[in-house]
């Protein structure tokens, strides 16, 4: 069995005692009246390993992103309701930066050519 597996099966366990010939104890006592009886007696504490915590993100790195969601937004309604409790002023600028884009891009469709549509023989 290996290290991991052994953690798996038993989550609460901490350590584990292992003898030269590979047997797994739990108990300390158990594993040396085991190594007696083997030419290396030698027994060796294994420890679970220490996962690493995952940091949670800071509040600028989390405001970094809602700054990226806002200006993939293509809804300027769906924008405003993004603003509405928001207290972080990089998000808010992104935010009417990605309306005013959207309010340009409607502006500039609506334009279009003042003699389009117009028959030319008039």
């Amino acid at each position: 069995m290996e290290k991991k597996s052994v953690f798996e099966l038993h989550p609460s366990l901490n350590a584990y005692f292992e003898t030269s010939d590979g047997a797994k104890f739990f108990n300390v006592h158990d594993a040396k009246a085991h190594a007696r009886n083997l030419k290396d007696k030698e027994v060796k504490e294994v420890k679970r390993p220490v996962e690493k915590e995952k940091k949670a993100p800071s509040a600028i790195e989390e405001a970094k992103k809602r700054a990226k969601a806002i200006k993939e937004m293509n809804s300027i309604e769906a924008i405003k309701k993004a603003l509405e409790n928001e207290t972080a002023a990089s998000v808010k600028k992104a935010g009417m930066e990605r309306i005013q884009e959207l309010e340009e891009a409607l502006a500039n469709a609506g334009e279009g050519n003042p003699d389009e549509g117009k028959n030319d023989n008039n």
